[in-house]
């Protein structure tokens, strides 16, 4: 079992506090140079928190396409039209290496390229030149789909033996979860 670096995911309530309730990151490279090189820590940790919501596999944005959760998370969270999450890439490609248990970074790459995938989907016209390729890449989703549903049911039951630590019974629907 990997240690979650993120302790606190409540980003509204601490937007300013990101160092404060996940200071482990302090420390780690290269989260650890951008906290010590700008002084205006509410505003790293907003960029730290904007980051968690754009990776993290936990974020309530993961539901949105990147270039969506990217607009929202401007438009919502920073509130800045102007900010850019190219000046912080360098802590973005980071983030699945540093923060990311093996299972939640196995189960990023699957859901980045069914992303990729469905956008080059809706991007290709579906013409009389197209058709047989679109037609075959359809009846291909259904293994791609069967194998991201194996990888996700191993992050749920990774998620229900982190929770159900420290002693605590389990609940109904884990202990169904565990039966299988």
């Amino acid at each position: 079992m990997d240690y979650n670096l993120i302790q606190n995911n409540n980003y509204e309530e601490f937007k300013h506090k990101f160092w404060e309730v996940n200071p482990e990151f302090k420390f780690v490279a290269p989260y650890d140079a951008f906290y010590t090189s700008i002084t205006d820590k509410k505003k790293t940790s907003m960029v730290m928190w904007a980051i968690y919501l754009l990776c993290d596999i936990n974020s309530p944005k993961i539901r949105l396409r990147l270039d969506e959760r990217e607009e929202e998370i401007k438009t919502f969270f920073i509130k800045d039209p102007e900010f850019t999450f190219a000046r912080y890439q360098h802590l973005i490609d980071a983030y699945p290496k540093v923060v990311l248990s093996k299972i939640q970074r196995e189960l990023k790459v699957w859901h980045d390229k069914i992303e990729e995938r469905n956008k080059f989907l809706e991007s290709v016209t579906y013409d009389m030149n197209t058709f047989e390729a679109l037609d075959k890449m359809m009846k291909d989703s259904k293994p791609i789909w069967e194998a991201f549903g194996k990888v996700y049911k191993e992050y749920q039951e990774e998620n229900i033996e982190t929770r159900a630590r420290g002693g605590r019974e389990e609940s109904f629907s884990e202990k169904l979860l565990n039966k299988k």
